[in-house]
């Protein structure tokens, strides 16, 4: 599947149908009771190689953790095609920590 977006052209994408694909880095989809801290997503390891567009609610979180050590947490805030949302892109929240 081509790309329409790039989240950020070194993590991770979507495709054209709304799915999320890893490009550097290890992805993670937290469970709704996990806490969305930086230990957190230091000890997971549950890496997918995509979280599909159903999976993915108000609010989900995302860990991301780059080849270069760093790690983020991506907080859905709108779903593509949603109320709020800029056309057919995700809206995100960003907290990221460095090595």
């Amino acid at each position: 599947m081509e790309p329409t977006a790039a989240i950020d052209s070194k993590g991770i994408y979507h495709t054209i149908d709304g799915n999320l694909l890893p490009r550097s880095a290890n992805i993670v989809l937290l469970d709704s009771g996990q806490p969305g801290t930086q230990a957190t997503c230091k000890a997971e390891t549950r890496y997918s190689t995509v979280l599909k567009r159903e999976q993915l609610t108000k609010g989900s979180q995302i860990c991301l953790t780059t080849n270069q050590g760093i790690i983020g947490l991506l907080t859905l805030r709108t779903p593509p095609g949603q109320p709020g949302a800029a056309s057919n892109y995700y809206g995100f929240d960003l907290t990221y920590w460095r090595p």
